[in-house]
Parts: C-alpha cells; sequence; structure tokens
C-alpha cells in the first residue's frame, strides 16, 4: 500500500504536542474511584466485520444509522418552506428524510468528495444555513477524515477573513459561485453550489455505500469551530469524530434523550450546539425539525416537536411580546404548551436569568439550563430532566452537574484543582484535539488540565454555576466584578428584558461598572428608578452609569455570535462611545456650542451610535460644525489623559475619530414639551424622536 500523502496526516507539531504527558493527563476523564472512563459506542458492539469498515469509525456509525433505524423520519427540513405569514400554512410539505435514506445520501457524497480528491485532514468550509444538506456534507466529510470548517455568513467580514486564512479544497455555498468567490476573495473554482443541478447529478451518480482504503484515524480532528471571540481574537477548536461522539453520549444520557423525541433545531449547525444535538438525537433515532429562518415557532406547533435547545433570546420575546411578530410567536408558543407535547427546552450558550426561567417554570415549562463550549463538544453540565418542578425553581441559574466523560475542577487562590468551591473552572477528559494554531496550544493544557475561561462555582452536590467569564472581569479599586452576576440582577427586574454590564475606563477606580438595559418602551421607567433598583447591588458592583434601549433600537445595533452569545467586548465599545457623547453635551453647553438647556442623549443608529439633542425653544444647531468640534470635547468627557484614553481605543479596534456620532439628530422643544420629555428615559426619547427612516427593521 502506497504512503498516505503528506497533506493526509497528523502535523508534526500536533503529534510532539499528543505525546506530551500534560495532554494525555487532560485528554483522560476518571471516576470518583480514580478509574479511566471509556466511552461504549452502541453501533460498535453490534457491527458486522462484513462491511470492511471499521466499527469506531465514524463511517461506521453512519451505515449503523442505516440498518438500526431504517424507515423511520430522521429530518423533517422545512428549510426551503415558504410561509406567508406567521400561523399561516406553508406553501409545500417538509422534506422528510428516513434514517436509510440519510445514510445513502451520506455515503454518496462521501464518494464524491473522493472523486474530487479529498481525504484527510483535508479542508473543506460549509457556507450554508441549516438544511439537510448540510448535515449530510458534513456527515460525508468525518466519514472520510475531511476537516470541516462551518462558517457564519451573517458575519461577512469574519467569514472573509476565515475563507482567506487557509487553503478550503472546496467551499460549499448556496448561490451563485462565482459571485460568492468574487464578494469573499476566494477562488471561484473552489467554490460548489449545492442547489445547482450538476452538484445534485454528480452525488446522485456515487455508490450508497463507500468503503475506504485507508480509513481516516478515529481520534484525529475532522472539525474546527471558531470559538465565539466574545472577549477577544477567536480560535480554531479542532474536534475529533471520537470526542463528537463521546460528547454525543453525554447528551443522550443527561437529557434522557428517545426515539419518540421531535427535536426543534433552532441554533444555526455552525455551532457545537445544534452540531452535538443533532449527533445526540440521531444517534437515538429520534427526528430532527429544521425550520426556516423566523418560523421556528410555526413549525414547532405544526409538528408537535417534544424538544429544543435555545437562547434566552428565542424565549424573551414570547414572555414579554412587544411587536405584532412577537405577540404572534407568543400565541404560537401558547398553543405549543397547551397542546403538551413539549417535554422540555434546553437553554444555553450563554446566561439564562432566573426570573425568565421562573416565570417559564411557572407556566409548567421545564427549562434545562446546561453549560457546555466547543471545547468540550457540549457533552459538559445540564440541569436533567424528571424531578419535580419545584426542585428546578430550588436550583435557578444551575446548570447542573457534569457526565461520566468530563471531569471538572475550580481552581483555588493557590491554583490547586478542588471538586468544589468558587474559582477558574479547568476540565479533563472528552475535550478539544487541540487548537488549530500551534501558537494557541501554549498551556492550553497546563498541569493537565484545559482552562474554560469562566468562573464558576461548584456545590456539594456537584451543581455548577457559572459566575462569569475571567477575561470579562471588571477590577473596579482592585476588587473582582463578575458582570453575569450584575446581568443576572438586572433582568430580575420586570421591566428589564436584557442586560449586558461591561467595564469602562476610569480615573479613580481604574475600572468602572456600566451596563445597557433593554426595556419595553411601554414601561414608565425613569433611569433613576432603576438606578435605586441596583443600588442594592451596593458601592462596588452596582452599574454608575445605565444605558436604557428599547427591543427595536437594541436590534441591529448589539452584535450576538450565531447561536445568541452577546459580544461583550463589542459592546464595551459600543458603552464607551455613548458615555463619551453623553458626558459631553453638558461641556458643550457650558462653552456656549449648544444653546442653554439643551439635553444630549447617545441613541442606537442603526449598527452605529448617533447624538439626540434637545433643544428648548426654536433653538438651532449645525449638526455639521458640531460634529467637527466634537472631537477635544470627547477627549475631555473620557477624564483620561490623552495617551492613556488612545492606548484603551487602540486595544478595542477603534481611533478618537470613531466616537464621533454616526448622525446628529436636533429636536426643538416648546416649554411644555420639554417638560413632559424630562420624564422620559433614554429608550422613550429614542422611540419617540429619533428619525424613523434610520432605524433598522
Amino acid at each position: 500500500m502506497a504512503a498516505p500523502h503528506p497533506a493526509h496526516v497528523s502535523p508534526a507539531w500536533l503529534t510532539a504536542l499528543r505525546a506530551t504527558d500534560e495532554w494525555r493527563q487532560a485528554h483522560t476523564a476518571r471516576d470518583e474511584r480514580g478509574r479511566v472512563v471509556m466511552p461504549v459506542f452502541p453501533w460498535a458492539e453490534t457491527a458486522s466485520d462484513a462491511t470492511g469498515v471499521p466499527a469506531r469509525s465514524f463511517l461506521g456509525f453512519v451505515q449503523w444509522l442505516g440498518e438500526r433505524y431504517g424507515p423511520r423520519v430522521a429530518l423533517a427540513d422545512y428549510s426551503r418552506v415558504k410561509f406567508a405569514g406567521y400561523g399561516a400554512a406553508p406553501d409545500t410539505p417538509p422534506t422528510l428524510t428516513t434514517y436509510s435514506e440519510l445514510a445513502a445520501l451520506i455515503q454518496r457524497r462521501a464518494a464524491w468528495l473522493r472523486t474530487q480528491g479529498l481525504g484527510p485532514w483535508q479542508r473543506l468550509a460549509l457556507c450554508l444555513p441549516n438544511s439537510r444538506e448540510v448535515l449530510a456534507l458534513q456527515y460525508a466529510a468525518w466519514s472520510i477524515g475531511g476537516l470541516v470548517t462551518p462558517i457564519n455568513m451573517a458575519q461577512r467580514d469574519r467569514a472573509r477573513a476565515l475563507l482567506q486564512s487557509t487553503h478550503y479544497h472546496r467551499i460549499f455555498v448556496d448561490r451563485e459561485p462565482v459571485a460568492f468567490a468574487a464578494e469573499l476573495g476566494v477562488d471561484a473554482g473552489r467554490v460548489v453550489d449545492v442547489h445547482t443541478e450538476q452538484f445534485r447529478a454528480a452525488v446522485t451518480a456515487q455508490p450508497a455505500t463507500v468503503t475506504l482504503e485507508r480509513p481516516p484515524v478515529f481520534d484525529d480532528p475532522v472539525l474546527i469551530l471558531s470559538t465565539s471571540g466574545t472577549t477577544g481574537r477567536p480560535k480554531g477548536a479542532m474536534l475529533s469524530a471520537a470526542g463528537l461522539l463521546t460528547g454525543s453520549l453525554a447528551l443522550q444520557e443527561g437529557f434522557a434523550l428517545a426515539a419518540a423525541d421531535r427535536f426543534l433545531l433552532v441554533n444555526p449547525l455552525y455551532h457545537i450546539n445544534s452540531i452535538a444535538f443533532s449527533l445526540a438525537l440521531l444517534g437515538v433515532g429520534a427526528r430532527i425539525v429544521v425550520p426556516p429562518f423566523g418560523f421556528h415557532w410555526d413549525v414547532a406547533v405544526r409538528d408537535r416537536i417534544t424538544t429544543s435547545s435555545m437562547v434566552q433570546r428565542h424565549l424573551t420575546p414570547v414572555l414579554d411580546p412587544v411587536s405584532p411578530g412577537d405577540q404572534r410567536n407568543a400565541a404560537l408558543f401558547e398553543r405549543l404548551r397547551e397542546g403538551g407535547a413539549l417535554k422540555w427546552i434546553a437553554v444555553g450558550s450563554g446566561p439564562l436569568a432566573s426570573e425568565v426561567q421562573e416565570r417559564l417554570l411557572d407556566r409548567g415549562v421545564l427549562i434545562l439550563f446546561r453549560w457546555g463550549m466547543s471545547e468540550n463538544y457540549l457533552g459538559s453540565t445540564n440541569m436533567r430532566p424528571g424531578y419535580p418542578l419545584d426542585y428546578y425553581r430550588e436550583r435557578l441559574s444551575s446548570t447542573g452537574p457534569t457526565n461520566r466523560y468530563l471531569e471538572l475542577r475550580v481552581l483555588d487562590e493557590a491554583g490547586r484543582p478542588r471538586r468544589s468551591g468558587r474559582g477558574r473552572l479547568v476540565q479533563r477528559g472528552n475535550i478539544l484535539v487541540a487548537y488549530d494554531r500551534p501558537e494557541d496550544n501554549a498551556g492550553a493544557f497546563a498541569g493537565g488540565y484545559h482552562d474554560t475561561g469562566d468562573i464558576a462555582e461548584i456545590t456539594a452536590e456537584g451543581h455548577v454555576y457559572i459566575v462569569g467569564r475571567s477575561k470579562e472581569t471588571i477590577i473596579r479599586s482592585g476588587e473582582n466584578i463578575y458582570p453575569q452576576e450584575v446581568d443576572n440582577y438586572l433582568m430580575k427586574h420586570p421591566a428589564v428584558i436584557f442586560a449586558q454590564t461591561v467595564g469602562f475606563p476610569d480615573p479613580e477606580h481604574s475600572e468602572e461598572v456600566g451596563a445597557f438595559a433593554v426595556v419595553s418602551p411601554e414601561a414608565a421607567l425613569p433611569e433613576r428608578a432603576l438606578q435605586d433598583y441596583v443600588a442594592a447591588l451596593g458601592p462596588q458592583q452596582r452599574p454608575k452609569q445605565l444605558v436604557l434601549l428599547s427591543p427595536r433600537g437594541e436590534q441591529g445595533f448589539f452584535r450576538y455570535t450565531g447561536p445568541g452569545k452577546a459580544q461583550r467586548r463589542y459592546h464595551q465599545r459600543l458603552f464607551w462611545l455613548m458615555y463619551c457623547l453623553d458626558r459631553a453635551v453638558p461641556l458643550l453647553v457650558a462653552d456656549g456650542l449648544l444653546p442653554e438647556g439643551t439635553r444630549g442623549y447617545a441613541v442606537p443608529n442603526g449598527a452605529e451610535v448617533g447624538l439626540l439633542l434637545l433643544v428648548p425653544g426654536d433653538g438651532t444647531v449645525v449638526s455639521g460644525e458640531l460634529r467637527a468640534r466634537l472631537a477635544p470635547y470627547l477627549a475631555r468627557a473620557s477624564r483620561l489623559p490623552d495617551g492613556e484614553h488612545r492606548r484603551w481605543l487602540a486595544v478595542h479596534d477603534c481611533t478618537v475619530s470613531s466616537l464621533l456620532p454616526s448622525q446628529i439628530c436636533t429636536v426643538p422643544l416648546a416649554d411644555t414639551a420639554a417638560h413632559a420629555s424630562a420624564t422620559l428615559n433614554r429608550a422613550q426619547l429614542y422611540e419617540r424622536f429619533w428619525p424613523e427612516l434610520d432605524r433598522q427593521p
């Protein structure tokens, strides 16, 4: 047999890393008695040698699915179904795919990839929305050992950087390849449109079963997921087929998944959430339901789903509907709840306000809070189903215990791992193979553990409470403030829909605490009332400055990762821009550049920051002239030395000119109107006075 091509084997740096004692310790899970825990794969136990496919392989798993569950429906794909509106009937039925059909689809694509010269360690990019095709292509590539990178196309700049960062042998898209290549700066010859007849005919012509002369190594990476990057530069987590399938066992056990489940796949398939749950559900013969974007509640009711995994942003609008769309979705959610099929909704990929969880529990909706990350295949901690609702009420904000394949510890002040207590959360067992850049692995497995980057508390009963991210920690006068704790407190207020706490520079305390609060514009909530509410947090934790946003203002202004995790680092920059603008207006008034009595508010202007000026009487302001003179006042408003301020801005990828508002809107107010407006909060002022045409849909 010929030697493998150099591109088809593990790089030397990774081979060396995997040979170290620290790496081996970090990838070994042990039970409470110190015994090594190894996964038992059901398909490997029952596989036949007649196929010639190794039992412990991803291809072996695929073939077992087809044989084990054959005629059962694996997928109900509504992704290309059109709805005339919320609650309307779809124009066509969903595409139903049985397990035997899915196994054949996967293997035909695997065979086609081999005709393209692809094999182990060769990279492919999936630039596709959720659909049956994404799963089939992903599983086909894993079956032959290909290295897949799913890419979030909603973040165009980041997608372009990822696509240009390495050589992808094939890039799969759902649009015209030449236009895609021109826009993203890649070679059009490597771009494949999966919806063309040419592609469909090519894969259909391949055999429905595939054998491999040189099977890929089960423990080698087949997936690279770009970490969220909410606190810094994202890294590529390399995940193996063995790890993915071990993670699926953890989810099956932790959520008691069953063949009768109908799971609504809401989160995107470029994120570990949907990737991991899909594998786990297929492994028990369940039905995965793929909705079109924005119509998940319609599909949930129509397909009588029993389970799903969501983020808080999917649930808050049905509890506190604001827009007509929210109100229709709330009605659909009630129909789903009253239908009696829904067993539970898992929530993770970000914080879950205890108030939101409690309100859903009060309505009989079981919310299973979980914690996980790309680096542990999502097979980490979760609240288990099967207990009375009071059990969950007594453990609000708990993400539950870990599983047998993953050890979790917290580091004490001396850096020693402990089974319980509060500290940096570290893990070992079923974790990532490595990061895809050698330099990102320096210290990644120090002491035989992988540092999750989270601060957590593990209780005596083994429940894990996530306190926050270590990189997000605000250090005010030497004391650590965890933003997520402040978020959670703010979101307990009945008028607050969502909160995001950030740190900002302060000359007296080094850092100060600030917070965004998204509130309903109908809520009569003076900012002073919310300040009084957060005062209970004490002088260290309470936000010095609150910025109230309306739900409409927040849309397009805040930035989220694919599954809905708020990008706190980016919002820190937005907060600072708004803080400086707010403080600059009184300085401008004092110097006579704005009429006496003018009030100014930094507000969202699409994805940027605008400045709303409320001017008494018939006063006028020339926006262009004011904008040209703003820069020195913004510098004064920061209260920082010039060099220090510029360094902070540079770290956050902006400059002094970035502080300038993208638009200035001046509203002259008569005395009575000025008096009435003084009772409105920032969110209400935005809704009443900011130009309608400049708002994002």
